[in-house]
């Protein structure tokens, strides 16, 4: 019987090109507790971000946005970020749709909710936590993830490529029509999870002992 074809994976929805620089931003709209921005260039961290500790983008552009340490509840919608400081954030409900982020840094933080159209280029997310979120239409391009934690994450057309996920922590995570490419994978743990991903051969090779012993093979001589 001729194979049966694999449903292609979804990229993310592109954001739309702006026709001219935004705004820079002025003071947030304080609506239920929540400070939101829209449509404007933020640059740095508003003081009214710790001090409602929920914060809203919508349509901005973000450049040097701080959260390092912080327990902040994130929303980012249609927007472009970069050089975010989340290390060691907590993020509780974040949720991130229609957004690029770029150059930034992650480590440690705990990023708990929903990913949706997300591109997320040369940034690190070492130790980060990334435990039961669901991610749908992301992308993954030259990023650290060294022991990340993926625990019981839903991954649906989600793409690593040239990442390195050297003993991230994919236990229980589902993959449905995703990619990893040109990553290192030394050391993954669970990675019996990533049944139905595509990975290229070349890069299956390196882990073979991973699989083997992840599906009982005894190899011999």
């Amino acid at each position: 019987m001729p194979p049966i074809p694999q449903p292609a994976r979804r990229e993310p929805r592109a954001l739309r090109v702006r026709r001219r620089p935004l705004p820079l931003a002025g003071p947030p709209e304080i609506a239920g507790g929540v400070a939101k921005w829209e449509g404007v260039r933020v640059e740095g961290t508003p003081a009214e971000v710790a001090a409602t500790g929920r914060a809203a983008f919508f349509d901005c552009d973000l450049d040097g946005l701080s959260l390092a340490g912080e327990r902040i509840e994130l929303r980012l919608v249609d927007c472009t970020a970069t050089a975010l400081d989340f290390a060691n954030a907590e993020l509780p409900g974040l949720e991130l749709t229609c957004s690029v982020l770029r150059d930034s840094r992650l480590v440690g933080a705990a990023l708990g909710g929903v990913f949706r159209d997300v591109v997320v280029t040369d940034s690190l997310l070492d130790l980060a936590s990334l435990r039961m979120c669901k991610l749908s239409r992301c992308e993954f391009r030259e990023c650290s993830l060294v022991e990340a934690g993926l625990y019981a994450a839903e991954l649906e057309s989600v793409l690593f490529d040239g990442c390195d996920l050297t003993a991230a922590d994919f236990s229980g995570a589902t993959f449905a029509t995703s990619e990893l490419r040109r990553c290192e994978m030394q050391g993954i743990r669970g990675v019996e999870a990533l049944r139905g991903a595509r990975i290229p051969l070349a890069d299956l090779l390196p882990i073979t002992p991973l699989l083997a012993d992840a599906l009982g093979i005894v190899p011999t001589e």
